[in-house]
């Protein structure tokens, strides 16, 4: 064969090898294994045996065997479960179900074959399923459609340094008179209680114009994941009409309840409402056995971070202190800002617990420009506390620094050092 001719079959060879390899996304080594953020469970079918493999087994194969459970999708949606019920030479037989919100659980069995070290399987919609191992022994997976990177997560068979569980908080809140229960989800680490807790709030839906997103359980799994290998209990509950929590959604709406309102009145009175289910959620949290009333830290994302400022104020419990991630209550494009967030602010000077604000560059609701001015009336006001500011990642901006713990970790440290 011509030289010419070998070296075009050489470089046909070699671009369809490269073609073949999996496309497994480069953020892949920062994923973690955890526990699903979904609001349903997946369910494996009743009939699923997992069969120990035979002696003829290669190692490299025989450890994708057993049950395997974790997530997949953004913020660490879309509960997957797996099981790897035989496994021979070269194949293995995979049960893969999942659940996305309220979706259900549907499941599919396949056939898996091994190739480079990876467990790949068709499922019955034309997408496949590529499984492969860490040196820790947790499981990546991987769905490709048409060859294209889809959902992605990491599953174990290990125990977590955490459990995660979703419970309701009895209250006397009600808007026909009858008592409402809010949901939250409580983040506890494996450790004896009561445990020091951090009672964390939720911001807002964006714009109050979209009712869909009322029904969103709002978390963070990276700051959660933070405080709870740091020994912290986090609770994060659900205020009224928002997520599963009973009761209407009706922080700050305009009167026709299409987006929030500018107009103070109204916007004050959202965070009055807010901050009647606060005092609510922290009556329901201080009743529970595993919490230490001794150390409990307020804290809050956007909205939230300003609930809990003003919260710690305005109760007649103090806190050990409040970390307030890009506190606000109106954007800074509302014209009546200046009516609504400094007020708020002034209102939070009371408390006597120190306060740590976390604010980030290029922040499309909260600029640090006007959070600084809310800072400086807080002290002015008689607040304690003090203001970090962060450049957030280059294709993040500053509203989402919580979800970054790279960035604002050793601040928060040395504040939990002082106040603990």
């Amino acid at each position: 064969m011509p030289l010419r001719t070998l070296a075009a079959v050489m470089l046909v060879i070699s671009s369809a090898s490269a073609a073949a390899a999996t496309p497994w996304p480069d953020y892949m080594p920062r994923l973690k294994a955890a526990i699903s953020e979904n609001t349903v469970d997946a369910k494996l079918p009743e009939n699923v045996r997992v069969v120990a493999p035979e002696a003829n087994v290669p190692a490299e194969h025989a450890r994708f065997s057993g049950l395997w459970s974790g997530w997949a999708c953004r913020s660490q949606f879309c509960d997957v479960k797996i099981a790897v019920e035989r496994v021979d030479e070269a194949s293995a037989t995979v049960v893969y179900a999942r659940a996305y919100l309220g979706s259900g659980t549907p499941h599919d069995r396949l056939r898996g074959r091994f190739k480079d070290g990876e467990l790949h399987g068709s499922l019955p919609d034309g997408r496949t399923l590529a499984l492969r191992l860490r040196d820790d022994g947790d499981m990546e997976m991987l769905v490709l459609a048409d060859g294209r990177p889809g959902a992605t997560g990491v599953l174990t068979q290990r125990e977590l340094e955490y459990t995660r569980e979703r419970i309701r908080l009895a209250t006397d809140l009600g808007d026909d008179g009858a008592p409402l229960s809010l949901a939250a989800i409580v983040y506890r680490p494996r450790a004896d209680g009561p445990l020091k807790t951090l009672l964390f709030h939720h911001g807002s839906t964006g714009g109050g114009n979209d009712p869909s997103r009322f029904s969103y359980t709002w978390t963070n799994p990276r700051m959660v994941r933070w405080f709870v290998q740091r020994g912290w209990q986090v609770i994060l509950p659900q205020r009224r009409g928002r997520g599963a929590s009973e009761g209407v959604y009706s922080e700050g709406l305009n009167r026709a309840r299409t987006s929030y309102a500018c107009e103070a009145e109204l916007s004050l009175g959202g965070a009055t409402r807010a901050l009647e289910d606060a005092d609510a959620i922290l009556t329901a949290v201080l009743e529970r056995a595993d919490v230490d009333p001794q150390k409990i830290l307020f804290g809050g994302y956007s909205r939230g971070g300003i609930v809990a400022l003003v919260h710690a104020a305005e109760s007649n419990f103090r806190p050990l202190g409040v970390v307030n991630f890009v506190g606000g209550w109106m954007g800074d494009g509302c014209e009546e800002v200046a009516r609504i967030n400094p007020v708020l602010t002034r209102r939070g000077a009371d408390s006597k617990a120190p306060t740590l604000w976390l604010h980030g560059d290029r922040d499309p609701y909260y600029s640090i420009a006007h959070s600084r001015k809310n800072f400086a009336t807080f002290e002015t006001a008689g607040g304690t506390g003090t203001l970090v500011t962060f450049r957030p990642p280059e294709r993040a901006n500053g509203h989402d620094i919580i979800y970054f713990p790279r960035i604002w970790g050793e601040a928060v440290e040395e504040f939990l050092d002082r106040v603990e």
